[in-house]
Formats: structure tokens, C-alpha cells, sequence
């Protein structure tokens, strides 16, 4: 079979509308949704809020933000992914359905070749957090509690495959203790239990417990993050586990170039000088790290193969 390769102005001819560089420069001439898969008032949601008041001045238009959260963000990349590739339809979450929920049980209900990679915007180092009136000081001591007295402690965390969730398993593994790991469907819903006294400790993003009074007791960064220089990584505890998410800027697959490059030229002033992105990102102690569309589609990919085996060897232990 011959397959043949067709570009957006021969499309454009057939149905009767010649192409040039001007097609998309009306974009945008309606609202434009950014689907967020946690609950409002989580630390992606506050920063894809202040992404979208950037994007609305640096493209124009107007942008809004639409919650959907579930399954560690693969409800909203599952809305994106079956849209119209117009340029109305994006989202901006971490990258957990495309590095880690494709390879467990439940899969995800999409191809990540549906997805067009726009930009990475933020790192998101997960952090080891307890309460602020916690009996735990140190995660040795909360390991040591784990040890001798197995899944006995509440640990809270944000979806079955997310980057928290993975460094939760991998930790289990190589410290020889059990949690009882509970599941919450955002961050929002996670800092509340944890601040309510329902679990014990949680591991969201570090982003997630800015400002909110939580003691964290160690970060899975390669390094000690910036805002952070008294808390020990988890490298540092003996424990060799350096992952950290990322989340960015994605749309459906196929947009017309105009539109993509626009959105893509947008996302890289934002992260240089993004009035309100920037603020949220420096409140939150979240580091911004650009990546173009090439650049995040190779650690996309990369990632997603370093998560397979994690992911089995973690499904395969329970």
C-alpha cells in the first residue's frame, strides 16, 4: 500500500480555501478551553489559571479553564485527545497518562500519538509531606514506624500511575515497608486530608504544599530544590530514586500550522516573562523549565520507556 503524505494547503484546496501564512491569524475568534485533570484550588489548577491570563494576552482571545480530573489526569488528555484539532480544545496537566498510566492495568483509552506536544512548561518534584503537628520529623522515623508496624500508616497520593505514586512504590521497595496508600483524585483533595489529620503523610508535588504549613521531609529532585535547601532528597536518605514530573502545555493532534505555531511561540514568552504564570510558578516554589515541542516529545518518550518495567515490577508485587 502506498501511503502519501498530504499537507494542510492541499487539504485547504479541496475544500475550496487556498492557504497562506494569514490562515490562523483570526485564531482566536471564540474561547478557548484548557482542560486541567485535578480539582480546582491544587497547585496545577492555580498555575494553569495563570498560564491561560498570559495566553489571552500574548495570543489574544479569551481562555478558560475546565477541571476534569480523575485517573491521574487521563480524563482530561482523554477529552483533549478525541477533539476537533482546532486550536480550542488544549490541555495542561502533569504527564502521567502519557509516561505512566498507558503501561498499567486500566491503560489509557487513547494513542499518545493523538496528543501534539506543545511545550513543557514546569518541573514538578514530588515531595514527602506531613502534617504540621505530625510525631514524624524525619522519614527515617516514619520508616521505621512503617517497618514495625506494616501498613498501618496512611499515606495519601494522586492517581496509580502518577510520578507520586511510582516514587511511593519504589521507596516501599528498596526501605523494605508497606503503606496503606490511598488514592485521591487531585491535590486539592490530598492537602485536605492530609491538614484534616486523615492520613498520615502524603507525596504530591512539592508545588502541591507551598505556603500551606506542611513540614515535607524529603523531595524525590536529583538535587535539594531551591526553595527547599533544608529538606534532604531522597538520594541523600540512601535511597536512589531521582523522578520528577513535568507538566506542560498539549492539544489534539493536527492543528493547522498557523494556529500551533502561535501557541508554541506563546508558551516560550510565557515561561521567559509570563507576568502571571511566573508569580503563580514563584508562590507555588515551582521551578519553570521550558521545553519546545521536539525536546518535551523526546521526554515524553524517554520517561515512558524508564516507567514500563517500574510500573510491572510495582503491579506485579501486589
Amino acid at each position: 500500500m502506498t501511503h502519501h503524505r498530504f499537507s494542510w494547503s492541499v487539504l485547504l484546496l479541496f475544500a475550496g480555501v487556498t492557504y497562506s501564512p494569514a490562515f490562523g491569524q483570526d485564531y482566536p475568534s471564540r474561547t478557548v478551553q484548557i482542560f486541567v485533570g485535578t480539582t480546582a484550588g491544587g497547585a496545577v489548577d492555580v498555575m494553569a489559571r495563570g498560564l491561560a491570563e498570559d495566553l489571552a494576552k500574548s495570543v489574544g482571545g479569551t481562555f478558560i479553564v475546565i477541571n476534569k480530573e480523575g485517573r491521574n489526569n487521563t480524563l482530561a488528555a482523554t477529552q483533549v485527545a478525541r477533539s476537533n484539532a482546532d486550536g480550542y480544545t488544549l490541555g495542561f496537566n502533569a504527564a502521567g497518562p502519557f509516561v505512566s498510566d498507558l503501561h498499567t492495568r486500566e491503560g489509557i483509552p487513547f494513542k499518545v500519538e493523538q496528543i501534539d506536544f506543545l511545550c513543557q512548561l514546569v518541573e514538578l518534584p514530588v515531595a514527602f509531606a506531613v502534617a504540621a503537628n505530625s510525631k514524624y520529623k524525619s522519614l527515617p522515623e516514619l520508616l521505621r514506624a512503617a517497618k514495625s508496624a506494616p501498613q498501618t500508616i496512611n499515606v495519601g497520593s494522586v492517581g496509580a500511575g502518577s510520578v507520586p505514586t511510582l516514587v511511593l512504590g519504589l521507596l516501599e521497595r528498596q526501605a523494605g515497608v508497606k503503606f496503606n496508600n490511598i488514592h485521591y483524585k487531585g491535590d486539592g483533595e490530598l492537602v485536605t486530608a492530609l491538614l484534616g489529620g486523615h492520613i498520615d503523610a502524603a507525596v504530591p508535588g512539592v508545588s502541591t504544599v507551598a505556603g500551606k504549613g506542611l513540614p515535607v521531609l524529603a523531595t524525590s529532585s536529583e538535587h535539594r530544590v531551591p526553595n527547599l535547601q533544608d529538606v534532604p532528597t531522597l538520594k541523600e536518605l540512601g535511597y536512589p530514586i531521582v523522578k520528577v514530573g513535568m507538566a506542560g502545555l498539549y492539544a489534539p493532534a493536527g492543528m493547522p500550522p498557523e494556529v500551533r505555531s502561535r501557541l508554541v511561540k506563546a508558551c516560550s514568552e510565557i515561561a521567559s516573562n509570563g507576568e502571571k504564570f511566573k508569580v503563580v510558578a514563584a508562590r507555588l516554589k515551582q521551578q519553570i523549565s521550558f521545553l519546545g515541542p521536539d525536546r518535551w516529545k523526546q521526554r515524553i518518550t524517554e520517561d515512558s520507556e524508564e516507567n514500563k518495567p517500574i510500573i510491572k515490577q510495582l503491579e506485579s508485587a501486589h
